[in-house]
């Protein structure tokens, strides 16, 4: 099932979620601590929860319980940078052992994460939103249930495409100094027609005449 977040809502199958954003707002050239929320194509790789406060949810993603030593680096200068670590840690991490309910459930996008980009930007989830949907340090926060509801529909490969403006949007979201941030966004409205996603060729156009630079493709 597609997942698409437009400026306004959070779009699967035919439900429209709200949810929260980066505080920052939307950003295609994402980095540390300017909390945004990173624009592109990105995988859902796996899931991870609270077994104290949460029975195991059911998905086909891969789930693991969140423990009291987990955490995830944000330190960009650590070679372990966007990975899950265990405290004690000699950088700069967060915990994922959270006395909120926001790390409850979570789901880890694949952001930077092939390989991780020192200072592009760490630990960009699909999480519990806070009350009133405030905002966040840059991932997308869901209702609990509505985060049960997306991860009950999706498997190894689903996708989320996060959009910073409404309608359609084409073209490569690239970052020149590194690899490509995100897969081209493929457009909300020929998906809706049921149209599918076209293979991709080297240097193949898009737009008005723009191609994709093969160097920064990930398949």
């Amino acid at each position: 099932m597609p997942i698409y977040v437009t400026p306004t809502a959070l779009i699967a199958g035919n439900r429209r979620l709200p949810y929260a954003r980066g505080r920052g707002g939307f950003s295609v050239q994402k980095r540390e601590g300017d909390r945004c929320t990173p624009c592109g194509c990105f995988p859902l790789r796996e899931v991870w929860y609270r077994p104290d406060r949460i029975t195991r949810p059911r998905t086909a993603l891969p789930c693991r319980k969140i423990h009291r030593r987990d955490g995830w680096c944000d330190d960009p200068d650590h070679p372990a940078y966007n990975r899950h670590i265990e405290f004690p840690f000699a950088g700069s991490a967060e915990h994922l052992w959270r006395a909120d309910p926001l790390y409850d459930l979570l789901i880890v996008l694949g952001y930077n994460d092939a390989p991780p980009l020192p200072g592009r930007g760490s630990a960009i989830f699909l999480h519990v939103a806070r009350t009133g949907f405030t905002p966040t340090e840059g991932c997308i926060a869901l209702r609990r249930g509505d985060l049960l509801w997306l991860l009950s529909r999706c498997g190894p490969a689903s996708e989320i495409a996060i959009r910073s403006r409404a309608g359609t949007l084409t073209g490569a979201v690239r970052d020149p100094d590194s690899a490509l941030v995100g897969r081209a966004l493929f457009p909300l409205r020929a998906a809706k027609r049921g149209a599918t996603r076209a293979p991709f060729k080297p240097g193949r156009k898009i737009g008005k005449g723009r191609q994709i630079d093969p160097r920064y493709h990930r398949p």
